[in-house]
């Protein structure tokens, strides 16, 4: 009767695991998407979003996303229609430039991907900057109770960053492109520290950026001293076999200012 008993419960495990037949039942395929319509409209940016991007609402109600807008700008978007909540507009002409538009001193902003809002007034930036915090916490994280941030603009918009990492390879030294992993080539960055600046332009110059040029892509880190020196020696952070690939193949440093 013990293996009777045994032999049943075995049996009744392998039941428990069988798993249905993936063939039993008629197959299912899914309806074919519509192609993408083009879209060619007129819009006016009401607001800045979190990734940087200008927004405005289409005809219909949907949001428009639009790179290098201003608020006030009246633009003309063209996109795909792609049936979703909202628009990603692949390009956009400004036809009637906002009041909040400034010039912006990076000889390379809008190639570069590492500013977004250069073309914006600085004040306009913070406020833009505040109410996306608030959103953030009010809207999407539901924190009814919550109290507003004070919000302490900086007293120069440029020149106050003591660290950078930039790229190195056979294209030169600087920072990756918007979008993309190809590296952009500068030999000053205005938001860094003049004595940042001058740093990064000596290894930029030095034989020790143009020998790792030639071997595998590498990203470099420099800082400014205590003494508001740049260090001789900037410190490798890794380095890639391939180009556009992050593999880290040395370990990583710390990068603080006694470096």
């Amino acid at each position: 009767s013990t293996r009777r008993a045994a032999a049943s419960t075995s049996h009744a495990v392998t039941q428990r695991r069988r798993r249905p037949s993936r063939k039993s039942g008629p197959k299912t395929t899914r309806a074919p998407q519509p192609d993408p319509v083009p879209i060619s409209e007129e819009i006016t940016i009401d607001a800045l979003a979190a990734g940087g991007d200008g927004v405005g609402r289409l005809a219909d109600g949907r949001v428009v996303f639009a790179r290098l807008c201003a608020p006030g700008d009246r633009i003309r978007i063209e996109a795909l229609d792609t049936g979703a909540s909202f628009v990603k507009a692949d390009s956009s002409q400004v036809l009637v430039p906002s009041d909040d538009r400034v010039e912006p001193r990076c000889k390379v902003f809008g190639r570069c991907g590492g500013c977004s809002w250069q073309h914006i007034e600085y004040s306009v930036q913070t406020a833009a900057k505040r109410k996306i915090l608030n959103d953030a916490i009010e809207r999407i994280g539901k924190f009814s109770e919550y109290v507003d941030v004070e919000f302490i603009p900086s007293p120069e918009p440029y020149g106050y960053r003591g660290r950078t990492r930039v790229m190195v390879s056979n294209a030169g030294v600087g920072f990756r492109k918007w979008h993309g992993h190809e590296i952009e080539p500068i030999d000053e960055c205005p938001v860094l520290a003049p004595a940042l600046n001058r740093g990064l332009a000596e290894f930029a110059a030095s034989h020790q950026a143009l020998e790792s040029a030639h071997a595998d892509e590498q990203e470099w880190a420099l800082s400014i001293d205590s003494s508001a020196r740049v260090p001789l020696s900037p410190i490798p952070i890794r380095r890639c076999r391939r180009p556009h690939t992050l593999k880290s193949l040395v370990p990583a440093h710390r990068v603080n200012n006694e470096c």
